[in-house]
């Protein structure tokens, strides 16, 4: 939550595993947070640094993902992400860069 808050950007909630009923990468997880935001996966953009818990649980889930790296040393070997960050305060320049 704090590197959203650095970023100037809405949190419409926190999803749990205990509240989804389930652990990252499993896509219910991922489908609790868009009922939350009230979007669907192609309104939706998720930012994680867990490669495997997060860019790949969101991929499988329909959503678009970016990798921030600002907290973590994986890289994103698959290429499911639409871009890389070195810090999330980067977000909002490439959110508008990329039109979304």
């Amino acid at each position: 939550v704090t590197g959203v808050q650095t970023c100037a950007l809405p949190i419409y909630g926190i999803v749990t595993s205990e509240e989804a009923g389930a652990d990252k990468p499993d896509p219910r997880i991922f489908r609790r947070a868009l009922e939350l935001a009230g979007a669907s996966a192609a309104e939706a953009l998720m930012v994680g640094d867990s490669v495997r818990g997060d860019l790949e649980g969101a991929a499988a889930s329909g959503l678009r993902c970016i990798h921030s790296r600002e907290f973590t040393s994986e890289r994103d070997e698959g290429g499911l992400a639409l871009a890389v960050l070195e810090r999330l305060s980067e977000l909002p320049a490439l959110l508008d860069q990329q039109g979304l």
